[in-house]
């Protein structure tokens, strides 16, 4: 029971983590921003997006990470697109009991390649342009979370915001 429950609060904990992780990677995404220019070795990733995309490519520390997902979520990610990705876990409350949640993780994540199945029920995959310890959070999310989801972005929003954990028991209070 404890090493479950450790496993709950860092799956928690994991959601404020990414936030932190943010503060710094936004600095970084932001000194790219005055260097478009791709190197040579990162093949250009076609994008409506194409100059926040130039920019992603050209950073150095990141890296590419593939990660299985259903079909019905790939049906209109493509190659170019940019996605947030959700994560629904377990957390355990105040109480000792556990509720199920989910949390934003990784906000505005560049889709460098994905792989569609034939049948929508099917999983498939996409490949992410993430820093380290996205790629790293990414990972725990597909191994350690029930599911999880990538919400496809609207072009031109590249904002990132708090987004707060949602519950059922937040939603009905």
């Amino acid at each position: 029971m404890k090493a479950m429950n450790k496993t709950m609060v860092g799956m928690a904990v994991l959601a404020v983590i990414s936030l932190m992780a943010y503060v710094g990677q936004s600095e970084d995404r932001a000194a790219a921003a005055g260097k478009p220019k791709l190197q040579q070795e990162s093949p250009q990733v076609r994008s409506s997006n194409g100059n926040e995309a130039a920019r992603l490519l050209a950073l150095p520390d990141f890296r590419r990470i593939t990660l299985p997902i259903t079909g019905h979520q790939l049906l209109f990610v493509k190659e170019g697109s940019f996605v947030d990705m959700v994560v629904t876990m377990d957390v355990v409350t105040s109480k000792g009991g556990s509720e199920l949640t989910s949390a934003t993780i990784l906000q505005n994540i560049l889709v460098t390649g994905v792989v569609k199945p034939t049948k929508l029920d099917d999983t498939g995959a996409v490949q992410l342009l993430l820093s380290p310890l996205e790629a790293q959070f990414a990972a725990l999310s597909v191994t350690q979370g029930r599911a999880v989801y990538l919400t496809l972005r609207r072009e031109g929003d590249v904002e990132k915001h708090f987004i707060e954990m949602a519950s059922f028991r937040k939603l009905f209070k």
